[in-house]
């Protein structure tokens, strides 16, 4: 593969003294005040007015002393302002953090909320090597509420990185997309979009293409999207049809093991054309396992949350894509952190 992960990016630096030992060891109190007030529509109640910590613990069916504590601390993390005993929300709140905004993050918000639960039992999941929930139950995949959440809280963080794909790549010619977890079909969107004669055949769970069939209605794309019910990591390579021009798989291999992960890429191979083009979307780690930060951190959230993912190297990924018969993989750097690695089938 011809591209190194930023070294720069390795790690973060070393504490240098107490105080900020403890700024990493309190960094759950700011994440616990945001995910709280979304929780009770704190942003949404305020909206473009202004409200007294009095009127809006009525609004919110909250505590006037809970209330006030909250919106000071909101104020205090820049996530509000306060003059004359009022609050007012910044204008990054008015554009994300307010329900019925054009750009709100509340289902990506939702989402982080319920997963700081899998976070908090992560000594457990230490021990055990796997998440203290599966073997019970997997709101994602069983709770509406929780699944609808998190595949919108997925467009939220990848409809804009889907079109930063389609500037990178090139897939003029291109007929037909296999779009394996696509989820609510962001980069389905986003290649129709910028190619008119490709449609695209989105590929996941029965439970979120009930969301995403919704989703994609609210998008003239939507219309060369079909979707196909599968439990790809166990369904047979048939269940995906055949005949592509184009696979994607866009932030689905950390939810597996190495040997899940083989066998997908080879039932991949099998659904492309000859000189077909597979393009990994992954959060990839450089070869010690240690860079960039946010891939090493979501190696805990994999552990945290999943039976068996992880994050992989680039290294990794590329010996799984020879293996499955893909030659000359190659990564395509997306904004100096995220990277695709694109490869063809022989």
């Amino acid at each position: 593969m011809n591209k190194k992960i930023a070294p720069t990016l390795d790690r973060m630096p070393e504490p240098a003294n107490i105080q900020e030992l403890m700024r990493i060891s309190g960094g759950f109190q700011a994440t616990a005040i945001l995910l709280s007030a979304h929780e009770l529509s704190v942003f949404t109640r305020i909206g473009s007015a202004s409200r007294t910590a009095g009127v809006l613990a009525k609004s919110i069916r909250c505590s006037v002393r809970g209330t006030t504590i909250l919106l000071d601390a909101l104020v205090a993390l820049g996530l509000l302002r306060k003059r004359a005993g009022r609050y007012t929300n910044t204008p990054i709140g008015r554009k994300h953090l307010v329900e019925g905004a054009a750009e709100y993050k509340g289902a990506l918000l939702s989402h982080m909320r319920y997963s700081a639960a899998g976070w908090l039992q992560l000594s457990d999941a230490i021990r055990s090597g796997t998440a203290p929930r599966i073997g019970r139950t997997n709101p994602i995949l069983d709770d509406p509420k929780t699944n609808r959440d998190f595949i919108l809280a997925m467009h939220d963080v990848g409809f804009d990185m889907a079109k930063t794909l389609t500037q990178k790549i090139d897939l003029s010619g291109s007929r037909s997309l296999l779009d394996l977890g696509g989820g609510p079909g962001s980069y389905s969107i986003a290649l129709c979009r910028k190619y008119p004669k490709l449609h695209a055949t989105l590929v996941d769970l029965p439970q979120t293409l009930k969301v995403a069939r919704k989703h994609l209605k609210g998008f003239t794309e939507g219309k060369r999207i079909a979707t196909k019910a599968a439990d790809f990591f166990r369904a047979p390579g048939k269940d995906f049809g055949s005949g592509y021009d184009v696979a994607l798989l866009s932030n689905i291999l950390h939810a597996a093991s190495p040997p899940k992960v083989r066998a997908l890429l080879k039932k991949v191979y099998t659904a492309l054309e000859p000189n077909g083009i597979v393009l990994v979307n992954e959060f990839l780690l450089s070869d010690n396992r240690t860079a960039p930060v946010s891939g090493a951190l979501f190696a805990v959230n994999m552990l945290a949350a999943t039976t068996d993912g992880n994050s992989y190297t680039q290294k990794e990924l590329g010996q799984w894509l020879r293996t499955a018969g893909f030659k000359a993989p190659k990564t395509i750097d997306l904004d100096g952190i995220h990277v695709v690695t694109q490869a063809r089938k022989k």
